[in-house]
Formats: structure tokens, C-alpha cells, sequence
């Protein structure tokens, strides 16, 4: 299984962490993001957390029944803002590179 939020890829400035085949209809992408973001234990709660202890995602309920003594369980909002941040600071840094 592959990780999660690993192999990112460079596009034009832009980390893009997943990338559709060309032939995915708009119907199987919406399909595909609503199974990503719906707990696989319940249903009707929505992942926020990443266990990296575990490479998993997880509901509220699953992070505190399930992965309450794991080292590493981050909010997945605070990992994207983290990767958004990075990815401006790199593009700062190649812009002051070509000065």
C-alpha cells in the first residue's frame, strides 16, 4: 500500500498529491474524493486525522479509541497548510535563486 501523503509531485509551482487519469469522469472523481474523506469504521464521520504510526486515516472517535497512544496522529488540515507553506517558501527560494 502506498503512503498517503507521500510521493508528491512538482507542477508548475503547484504540489499536487493525487492526479486523475485523463479518462475519469467528473462522476467517479467526485465518487473517489467522498470515499477519501468518509471513515472507513463510520460512515457518517469524516477523516481529520493521519496516524502516521500507521499510515491511516481517521475519524475523531477512531483516533481516540484506536490510536490514542500512537506517537504521531496529526490533523490533516495542519498537514495541507504545512505543504502549501512549504510549497510558497521553495517557490520564494528558486524566484531568489534566479536574481
Amino acid at each position: 500500500m502506498r503512503p498517503l501523503f507521500g510521493g508528491e509531485s512538482r507542477n508548475r509551482g503547484r504540489t499536487t498529491l493525487c492526479a486523475f487519469p485523463s479518462s475519469t469522469t467528473p462522476q467517479e472523481k467526485q465518487e473517489l474524493l467522498k470515499n477519501l474523506i468518509a471513515c472507513p469504521n463510520h460512515e457518517k464521520e469524516e477523516v481529520v486525522y493521519l496516524c502516521k504510526d500507521h499510515d491511516k486515516t481517521c475519524c475523531f472517535k477512531c483516533a481516540i479509541a484506536d490510536h490514542r497512544k500512537c506517537e504521531e496522529v496529526k490533523v490533516i488540515c495542519d498537514i495541507l497548510n504545512y505543504l502549501q507553506v512549504k510549497t510558497v517558501l521553495i517557490d520564494f527560494q528558486q524566484q531568489g535563486e534566479r536574481l
